[in-house]
């Protein structure tokens, strides 16, 4: 039987919980209210669980709810976030009408069949009564909460995802503004519809309450075509999040991009190699020079893409002087955008960067291999690297991040007399591996002790020792 009501909600240990001389079983009192609701062969459970350590699901949940289907979906032991959760319960969902809750929110029969009664376009946001006290004595009703909701499985692909953030508060306001936006929303006060008690903050987030909602709205002015947050955690494989961020927000024009293990929030586009590169730098080091630099160095980042190595050297290196130069116009605009609370300590240059002065066509499929070509589409300003010095008075470069798609050999073998200047260069070698002894020979002749990258395949790094 397929079912008409599939009730959604995330976990992370809520099922034995010891605080004090007491012992909570949220999630079970939670599940054993549903057994009294008169038509639950018509409603599925889906749980989104992070390795709830404490009484393992699977071990329990199947006894405790009888005459309900229900699914455990293993999210792992990543960071916990409940937009990640609930939106993980919505694609494995089967019923008409999608209800939004949490482990420790006790439903009534009432309410279950309000949200069956849900008409396509509409949904309702309840308003719950919220226990204040371990012994059930004190509660109030929580009208400022918006974190339970009920709406079609086909108005929520309207309304959501959910905000993946992995901090406690805002995701509800975040989806109410949204419904608002494109449903007729019920907001309706329900006195068997309980929060059960709980300490306030019981600790499975690993961000502070609150805090990934304050960079949203802290920046939602800024925020023309996004305003959808996604995490993205630099300590797990990249591939299977790149692929999970696509499947979310691959029809949206842009999306906000924290950074778990930094606080830059960076804005990508979907369906473009802006969260590769977002990656790449983050994870993957790849631009990193081969040596600790001196203080106030001056660093050239050529094929600043849409600003995430620079970001990452304003915070290694805040006494540096960093200059980067993009070619294309819109990874240019994108890199200024990411780069804006940091306008004293960089310098970004619209142009390619080439062995003359003059201007230059380029072309190419993805946002980070724009490169020179004849014939492009596109055109844009091209400056030599002896200019780029000349023009911002810089008599030594300390470090050169160079990954010019394919420019490199280029700049290597004419008018390479800045190369006589720089202390330190790491260069992505584009096209041809075998030309990488090549490189490392035009290196060694300028000076540098020169080497095949060992931590990125394609790259050579040089070093005035």
């Amino acid at each position: 039987m397929i079912p008409l009501l599939s009730i959604c909600m995330t976990c992370k240990d809520r099922s034995k919980w010891r605080v004090g001389g007491r012992m909570l079983r949220l999630l079970p009192k939670t599940l054993a209210a549903l057994n009294n609701v008169a038509f639950k062969a018509e409603c599925e459970v889906v749980i989104a669980d992070y390795c709830s350590a404490d009484w393992p699901l699977k071990n329990w949940i199947h006894q405790q709810l009888s005459g309900v289907p229900v699914q455990i979906l293993n999210l792992g032991d990543r960071y916990f976030s409940r937009g990640k959760g609930l939106n993980a319960a919505a694609a494995n969902s089967h019923g008409r009408v999608l209800l939004f809750t949490d482990a420790d929110i006790l439903l009534s029969d009432e309410f279950l069949r309000n949200c069956l009664a849900l008409t396509e376009g509409s949904a309702l946001f309840p308003i719950c009564l919220s226990i204040a006290d371990p012994y059930n004595r004190t509660g109030e009703y929580a009208a400022e909460s918006y974190g339970i909701c009920a709406m079609g499985a086909h108005d929520f692909k309207a309304v959501g995802p959910w905000p993946e953030w992995t901090s406690w508060g805002g995701e509800g306001e975040y989806i109410h503004k949204k419904a608002q936006e494109r449903l007729h929303v019920v907001r309706k006060t329900y006195n068997n519809v309980i929060h059960q008690w709980h300490p306030k903050y019981l600790g499975q987030y690993e961000n502070s309450p609150n805090y990934d909602y304050d960079l949203y709205t802290g920046c939602k002015h800024d925020r023309i075509d996004s305003g959808f947050l996604y995490t993205a955690d630099m300590r797990s494989p990249a591939k299977e999040q790149i692929v999970e961020f696509e499947r979310l927000y691959s029809g949206y024009k842009s999306v906000d991009v924290a950074i778990n293990s930094s606080a830059f929030v960076i804005r990508c586009r979907p369906r473009t190699s802006d969260l590769p590169v977002v990656f790449d730098t983050f994870q993957g080091l790849y631009h990193l020079p081969p040596h600790q630099l001196p203080e106030n160095a001056t660093i050239l980042d050529l094929g600043a893409n849409i600003g995430c190595t620079i970001l990452h050297f304003i915070s290694l290196f805040p006494t540096a002087r960093i200059i980067g130069v993009e070619m294309d116009q819109e990874n240019y605009a994108l890199a200024e955008f990411n780069l804006r609370g940091f306008l004293d300590q960089f310098t970004l240059i619209h142009a390619a960067v080439w062995v003359e002065d003059s201007e230059v066509s380029y072309g190419g499929q993805e946002a980070w291999g724009f490169h020179v070509v004849q014939n492009g589409h596109n055109r844009v300003r091209a400056v030599t690297i002896q200019t780029i010095m000349a023009e911002h008075n810089i008599d030594q470069i300390d470090y050169l991040k160079m990954d010019v798609e394919g420019a490199e050999q280029n700049l290597l073998t004419t008018k390479a007399e800045w190369l006589l200047k720089t202390n330190a260069i790491k260069i992505e070698v584009h096209d041809n591996d075998a030309a990488i002894p090549t490189f490392i020979e035009k290196l060694t002749q300028a000076g540098l002790k020169a080497w095949k990258d060992t931590h990125h395949w394609s790259c050579v790094v040089g070093l005035r020792e």
